[in-house]
């Protein structure tokens, strides 16, 4: 799969998420439209990919706004 497919289904795994894809063409639009064939273990893969995510975001203070205005 693509790395959009990859990332598309990841994120419709999730709990209590909705998934919200941008294209430019149609062919960006046909790409997108294919990640629901991906089918990611949640043994392996969504682990991976979740402690991969946590390389960045465990270093994430609990502040919702990341800047001072």
């Amino acid at each position: 799969c693509t790395l959009a497919q990859l990332s598309l289904a990841w994120l419709m795994s999730q709990p209590q998420t909705n998934a919200i894809a941008g294209f430019r063409n149609s062919a960006q639009a046909i790409d997108n439209a294919q990640a629901v064939e991906v089918k990611l273990s949640a043994a392996d893969e969504l682990q991976d990919i979740d402690q991969i995510g946590r390389l960045v975001t465990d270093h994430l203070d609990d502040n919702p706004v990341m800047w001072d205005l």
